[in-house]
């Protein structure tokens, strides 16, 4: 009985034993975990605060470079502005020109005529109809009918109108232009150039022949011909040519279409400092 007792009294304490040493490492886990939170914590605070401190700084380094930047732009414009005013104001002037003298090319105009063309005619058309259905209906409500009808052949018939227009518009500009499209020259001297020009690409001189050293235009003030010399329209007009030829197989009427576009751009900057030196800056570019 009693080495019974004894041995219940040893597995008790063999019990608690095992129950505290379960109970130390539970409190050893906790621990380090909560070292290893504390750790982990720290460090995210830290990286946190690096890259907060980076961004700053990288900021405020565009800041001061942009506004270093902005300042010396600044100070050069200030310091060079007698001629970099005259100079935007001739860049401007000469886009200016460069657009206005090349956009007959497009041909815009025609459009327009188109457009005004083609709404007339179904216009007239409706207006017709509407006379032969009430001849005695008074001219301010024949007006307003007509114009009510008008709207509705427009909106039922917008893509055929459209179509028409496109079209006229298509047969308008080939009034102006020969049969490879290329817009006929907008001038009397501009021809003679450019068939000069035709020579030199042709023959290597401007003129149909050569008789004793002397070059000849046969074609002009036939038939006894005339001399033909050399000029810097023809010169240009070839060269010209000769340099778009590299890029593109375009018609020499084309190329000498920009010799007019050239001059005129290039005729921006005399027109500009007179005018500047009668009044300044605002007329010249004006």
């Amino acid at each position: 009985m009693e080495k019974e007792n004894k041995q219940n009294h040893d597995l008790e304490v063999k019990k608690e034993e095992h129950s505290q040493h379960v109970n130390d490492e539970k409190v050893e886990i906790v621990e380090k975990n909560e070292d290893t939170s504390i750790d982990l914590s720290a460090i995210k605070q830290k990286t946190k605060k690096f890259f907060q401190e980076l961004k700053t700084t990288d900021k405020k380094e565009n800041d001061d470079d942009l506004s270093l930047d902005f300042s010396k732009i600044t100070s050069y414009t200030k310091k060079n502005s007698k001629w970099i005013i005259p100079a935007c104001l001739i860049i401007i002037a000469m886009m200016f020109s460069v657009f206005f003298r090349t956009m007959p090319l497009d041909l815009p105009i025609t459009d327009e005529w188109a457009e005004n063309t083609v709404h007339n005619f179904y216009h007239n058309q409706i207006e017709n109809q509407i006379n032969s259905q009430y001849p005695n209906l008074p001219p301010a409500n024949m007006v307003a009918l007509v114009e009510k009808e008008y709207q509705k052949q427009l909106e039922s018939n917008q893509d055929q109108i459209q179509n028409d227009i496109s079209t006229l518009s298509a047969q308008y500009k080939s009034q102006f232009q020969d049969d490879d499209g290329t817009l006929y020259l907008l001038g009397i001297d501009p021809w003679h150039f450019y068939r000069q020009s035709h020579y030199v690409l042709e023959n290597g001189y401007p003129g149909t022949s050569i008789d004793n050293g002397q070059i000849k235009d046969d074609y002009r003030l036939a038939p006894n011909s005339n001399n033909a010399k050399w000029g810097f329209h023809t010169w240009m007009g070839a060269n010209l040519h000769r340099l778009f030829s590299l890029f593109s197989d375009v018609p020499l009427m084309f190329s000498f279409f920009f010799i007019g576009v050239i001059f005129s751009a290039l005729a921006v900057i005399p027109a500009y400092f007179i005018g500047r030196r009668i009044t300044g800056n605002r007329v010249g570019a004006f």
